[in-house]
């Protein structure tokens, strides 16, 4: 494998002094991670930051003599509410305020890499090919996941526009059976 590529990542809206914080915080506590009071410290500190609504950015190149790939990842986050995420990891999944993905690989270059997985990914409609290019573009925005214009169940309960769940978590037949269509 040779060719070349780059790699962009910003983070936008972040407090300096919280990130000093965090810092300290981390080195206070490397040793002792598991301790209580240490994660109820870290929790505090990751809630002042993300009531900044910060951003991540990040972009992908890579020109192979394989193929070619592009990236481009940008999240929007917020401040996750009343959830504990020490109780249940999952509920930081509502800090995610927005998020969207765009990926376009060479046909070339992703038949050599997920040879196999490739054919499923097409068929469950998570990958499609474009030309001589895969592309997938996906998109986090109010507690719902689309892939492709497709909205995919969480399955997660309790969040803000995610559907009606059971106690499983899992979308209740009616919420399934809703009309697929993604917000312009």
């Amino acid at each position: 494998w040779s060719g070349t590529g780059s790699v962009r990542l910003a983070l936008h809206r972040l407090d300096g002094a919280t990130l000093s914080q965090f810092q300290q915080w981390y080195q206070n506590t490397s040793n002792h991670p598991t301790e209580v009071q240490i994660l109820d410290d870290m929790q505090k500190l990751a809630k002042t930051l993300l009531r900044g609504k910060p951003e991540l950015a990040l972009d992908t190149e890579a020109k192979l003599a394989q193929g070619e790939w592009r990236s481009k990842l940008l999240l929007n986050f917020q401040d996750y509410g009343d959830a504990n995420p020490l109780q249940n990891p999952i509920s930081l999944l509502s800090a995610l305020d927005r998020g969207l993905l765009d990926i376009t690989v060479t046909k070339s270059l992703a038949d050599m890499v997920l040879a196999e997985q490739i054919q499923g990914m097409l068929a469950a409609g998570f990958v499609q090919l474009q030309g001589d290019h895969y592309q997938t573009q996906a998109r986090f925005e109010n507690g719902r996941l689309w892939v492709n214009d497709r909205e995919i169940p969480l399955g997660l309960a309790g969040g803000a526009g995610q559907g009606a769940t059971g106690e499983s978590g899992l979308p209740e037949p009616d919420a399934a059976q809703e009309k697929e269509s993604a917000p312009q």
